[in-house]
């Protein structure tokens, strides 16, 4: 019987997110296991009032000055992860950005559990 110790890293991606704009983040992955991607919170920009406006998240790969995406939703802030999924060792990138409902600015924390 063999036991293997995975450590997990956390990354928190946080920005201001403008009507009709989109901000990505690109991090490595190690070793081919789980990520989890979840978008924990979105407020006011002005206030820092949380909101339950929904912003489109994305996970993909880097291309030049975006991220092209495998997977994208339309979501609000959750405790859960909106995004899981086993990938393998490479760069990948998450983006967020607003699907057309966006009327003014908001900022958003994205948290990134990968190994």
């Amino acid at each position: 019987l063999e036991f293997r110790r995975v450590l997990f890293r956390s990354e928190l991606f946080t920005g201001t997110l403008d009507p009709k704009g989109s901000t990505f983040y690109s991090f490595v992955i190690g070793n081919p296991d789980p990520v989890r991607v979840t978008l924990a919170s979105v407020t006011d920009a002005t206030t820092g009032a949380a909101v339950t406006s929904t912003v489109r998240l994305g996970f993909g790969v880097p291309d030049g000055t975006t991220c092209a995406t495998t997977f994208s939703t339309t979501t609000a802030s959750s405790l859960a992860a909106q995004y899981l999924s086993v990938a393998s060792a490479g760069t990948f990138c998450v983006i967020v950005s607003d699907p057309g409902t966006v009327t003014k600015s908001l900022n958003f924390a994205v948290r990134i559990i990968h190994s």
